[in-house]
């Protein structure tokens, strides 16, 4: 009977030596596994730290985007209001070469208007000169006339 008693217990033993064995080798199995699953894990960080990184200069490059387009917009504004003031000083400079014209035209016309004139005061005072006086008065009255327009005159 002792003989059957450390038999099964020798049996016992190499089925638990077996067992323990094949837990070793799961164990290990599992370490690698684990291994490899942290490397992984590892790597999905850097992914995602990676990708929130290219989010941040991303929400960055909205951000310079948005500012381009505001001073694209004013800048805009500046040269409408530009091309408006440029647009009224073309008009006002047309309108001044008009008035310029129109000014010149003036001074002809009244350069006419005094030669002429000026020679109407002449044919005027030559009537004058040929008038005769009728009484005593009158001639010297129109001796002093002749005589101070022949001043003048010299």
């Amino acid at each position: 009977m002792k003989s059957e008693v450390i038999g099964k217990l020798v049996s016992d033993f190499n089925k638990l030596n077996d067992k323990c064995v094949h837990l070793v080798e799961e164990n290990q199995n599992l370490q690698q596994e684990n291994q490899v699953l942290k490397e992984k894990l590892q790597e999905r960080d850097r992914q995602l730290e990676n990708l929130q990184e290219r989010d941040k200069q991303f929400e960055e490059l909205q951000k310079h985007v948005q500012n381009l387009e505001k001073q694209k917009s004013e800048e805009l504004q500046q040269l409408q209001q530009l091309e408006m003031i440029s647009h009224k000083l073309q008009n006002n400079i047309g309108l001044l070469e008009l008035e310029e014209n129109d000014t010149s035209k003036i001074h002809q016309e009244n350069n006419k208007s005094l030669t002429n004139k000026s020679g109407e005061q002449e044919n005027h005072n030559m009537d004058k000169l040929t008038t005769f006086p009728l009484n005593d008065k009158d001639i010297e009255n129109t001796s002093e006339c002749s005589s101070s327009s022949f001043n003048e005159s010299m």
